[in-house]
C-alpha cells in the first residue's frame, strides 16, 4: 500500500480498537503528478497518471504474470522482467501538454534512472507497491 493511500487509511482506520469500530476513507482516483523530464535537447512536462479502470490495471497484471514459468506446484522457475518497468509507465505516463500518452518505444530509449524513478511514482500511484515487490521475490 502507498504511503499516500497508508496516511488516508490511517487517518481514518475501520478497525475494532478497543470495541470500537472506526471508518475507513479512500479515493475512487489519485490526482496525476506533474513532473519534468531534462533531456539532452531540453526539458518537457509530463503528467503521470492512475490507469483509468480495473480492465487496464488487470491487462498490466496479466502481462507480468505471461512473463513467469512456473512449475507444476506453482513455483515460479523462471522470470524475465524485461521492459516491464516501460510496460507500466507507458500506461500512465502522458504529455502534459497534449494528453496523450508516451509510447513505450520512446520511454525504452530513456535511461535505467529515468525509468526506475517513473515505475516506483507509477506504482505509487497505482497502489501496487506491495504486488510488485511480490512478485519480484522482494518481500
Amino acid at each position: 500500500m502507498s504511503e499516500e493511500v497508508k496516511s488516508e487509511v490511517e487517518e481514518g482506520q475501520e478497525h475494532e480498537s478497543n470495541g470500537e469500530l472506526q471508518e475507513l476513507t479512500f479515493k475512487d482516483h489519485q490526482e496525476p503528478k506533474v513532473i519534468t523530464i531534462h533531456h539532452k535537447d531540453g526539458s518537457k512536462k509530463y503528467t503521470v497518471n492512475e490507469l483509468e479502470d480495473g480492465d487496464k490495471l488487470a491487462n498490466w497484471m496479466k502481462s507480468i504474470s505471461k512473463r513467469m514459468k512456473r512449475d507444476g506446484r506453482g513455483r515460479v522457475t523462471k522470470a524475465d522482467f524485461k521492459g516491464m518497468h516501460a510496460e507500466l509507465i507507458a500506461r500512465c505516463l502522458r504529455y502534459q501538454d497534449t494528453n496523450k500518452l508516451v509510447p513505450y518505444s520512446v520511454i525504452k530509449s530513456w535511461g535505467a534512472n529515468v525509468q526506475n524513478n517513473l515505475f516506483s511514482l507509477c506504482q505509487e500511484i497505482n497502489g501496487l507497491t506491495d504486488e510488485i515487490q511480490e512478485a519480484e521475490g522482494k518481500d
